[in-house]
Formats: structure tokens, C-alpha cells, sequence
């Protein structure tokens, strides 16, 4: 069992590094209005999987989910693999995170969510999805 300090160092952190994170990205789309170009879609003239994130995590922070929807429709599954993720770093002990964490992170589970995006990113330049 690890000290709860270090799991409340860990929290903090998280929380501090989301909160920079989230307060460069407002200011910077806010005042400039700049937003990275996607390489992959400069590149190829295709869609990456995660195209539109950016647009979809700007509207979320507006309060406009279904907005974000429409941007990317993986982004839900994102957020709550990386949610996932980073409470098996915050709580590594629990056994119901962990027992999720080791479905979701396990090979097989791996190859499933790579065709997953495979298939998206298929879908979304062939038919317009």
C-alpha cells in the first residue's frame, strides 16, 4: 500500500498539470485564435483519427458537448480512456481500477481498439463520417 502523500502529490499534480494545460490552450485559441495545424491531414489530405479533437475540447470547455460530438465522435471514448489511465497513476491500488486498467490496457484489448481507430479513420475520409 502506498502512503496516501504520495497518492495526494499525485492527485495534485495531475490536477495542477491539467489546469496549466487547459488555462495555455483558452488563453492562446482565446487571444490569438491559433490552433495547430494537423500534420497527418497536411501530409496525406486525409483525417487522423483525433482530427477535430481540438475544435471538440474547445467546445466542451464552452459548455457545448454535442458541438464536440460532431467535431469527433472518438472523443468520448478518449477522455475516458485517459481518465482511466490516469486514475490507475493517482490510485494504483485500487483493485477496481486496476481490474479495468488491465482489461482495457491488455493486448488483446489493444488490437481491438487499434481496428477500432483503423476502421474510424477509414470510415470518416472514405464516407465522410
Amino acid at each position: 500500500m502506498r502512503p496516501k502523500r504520495i497518492i495526494w502529490s499525485r492527485a495534485a499534480l495531475a490536477i495542477l498539470a491539467g489546469a496549466a494545460l487547459a488555462t495555455l490552450y483558452l488563453f492562446t485559441v482565446e487571444r490569438t485564435g491559433f490552433m495547430p495545424r494537423c500534420l497527418f491531414k497536411q501530409l496525406t489530405g486525409w483525417s487522423c483519427p483525433g482530427c477535430g479533437s481540438q475544435r471538440a475540447l474547445h467546445a466542451i470547455t464552452e459548455g457545448k458537448f454535442m458541438e464536440a460530438l460532431g467535431y469527433n465522435y472518438m472523443l468520448p471514448f478518449t477522455i475516458a480512456f485517459v481518465a482511466l489511465c490516469g486514475m490507475h497513476w493517482i490510485l494504483p491500488d485500487n483493485l477496481r481500477i486496476e481490474k479495468a486498467y488491465r482489461k482495457l490496457t491488455s493486448p488483446a484489448s489493444l488490437y481491438v481498439i487499434l481496428g477500432i481507430v483503423a476502421t474510424w479513420t477509414i470510415l470518416r475520409n472514405i464516407c465522410g463520417v
